[in-house]
């Protein structure tokens, strides 16, 4: 009978899946659940779905929506379902034409998959042929939705799925620059300019010494992680604006560092900005003759 018991469970998860608390939230309460790290199946209008930062999310874009008195429209607004409690692992992947064949395959074992594909594009047209020859396809429940656009807007517009994870590539872009200095690695002094990295180091690191060191960073990126965005304001003083990204920053900070093995972050109370401005005001002294036409007087010796 141990068949049936799993697919009773697997039935069991996707009706929770189905039944679980939706709610429609301002843009600026779903960016607070990402930065609390919440798993996150999200729909909206592109322009509110662009202004959410990276994090364990993926979305469509429509700006209808169900509630609890049916239909509405509503593009101001982000439909949020969150299966943080559910969700034991996961993963983000993203398909094209090519790959969509993969979809069940590269789900868990014990889980579920949910697939948003983007409505009049040739990706569902292929999916929809093709699903019902995928091998195993009712291992697992496959879940989800196609996503769209605002009906007046059909032939101007085109539906989009969202991955809130960061680009790979752009880690690997970063990894592919910090190999021409390989030579150097566990040598190279980091120096850190900008409000992110002397906040941190003000608050978790050797402040007299201006200085943090890996594992100082490590302990701050997890005990900002514990908090979420409002926590962080009104619990450790920051700004909201220095709230919303010190966690990235901080992440940043600790992939540079264990790629190159340093291990101290140098942070120089003048930044970049007040750098700019000596250089300028420099520049401007020693261009003082020429601007201004001004002659210096010779002095007798």
């Amino acid at each position: 009978m141990n068949w049936l018991y799993e697919m009773t469970l697997k039935l069991f998860l996707t009706y929770k899946i189905c039944i679980m608390e939706k709610y429609l939230y301002d843009t600026s309460k779903v960016i607070e659940l990402i930065n609390e790290g919440r798993v996150l199946l999200l729909a909206g209008d592109e322009k509110k779905l662009d202004q959410l930062p990276d994090g364990n999310w993926i979305a469509g874009t429509t700006p209808y929506f169900m509630d609890t008195e049916g239909c509405c429209f509503n593009p101001d607004k982000i439909h949020v379902r969150d299966i943080t409690e559910i969700a034991e692992e996961f993963k983000i992947v993203e398909y094209n034409e090519d790959n969509i064949n993969n979809i069940v395959s590269d789900g868990y074992d014990n889980g579920f998959t949910v697939l948003i594909l983007p409505a009049m594009q040739n990706i569902v047209h292929k999916f929809a042929v093709e699903v019902p020859d995928y091998p195993n396809l009712y291992k697992n429940p496959l879940v989800g939705w196609i996503s769209g656009i605002k009906y007046e807007n059909v032939g101007k517009d085109t539906a989009k799925v969202y991955s809130g994870k960061v680009k790979s590539e752009i880690w690997k872009d970063i990894e592919l620059w910090l190999e021409e200095f390989r030579p150097y690695f566990g040598k190279i002094q980091i120096v850190g300019s900008g409000g992110n990295i002397n906040k941190l180091t003000k608050i978790y690191g050797n402040y007299n010494r201006r200085t943090i060191s890996y594992f100082q960073l490590q302990a701050a990126y997890s005990h900002l992680t514990s908090f979420n965005l409002q926590e962080r304001i009104d619990k450790l003083g920051l700004r909201p604006d220095r709230a919303d990204v010190i966690v990235p920053a901080s992440e940043i900070f600790l992939h540079i560092m264990k790629t190159i093995d340093s291990e101290n972050v140098y942070a120089p109370k003048i930044g970049l900005a007040d750098g700019l401005i000596h250089i300028l005001y420099q520049k401007y002294i020693n261009n003082f003759d020429t601007v201004y036409g001004v002659k210096k007087k010779a002095v007798d010796k």
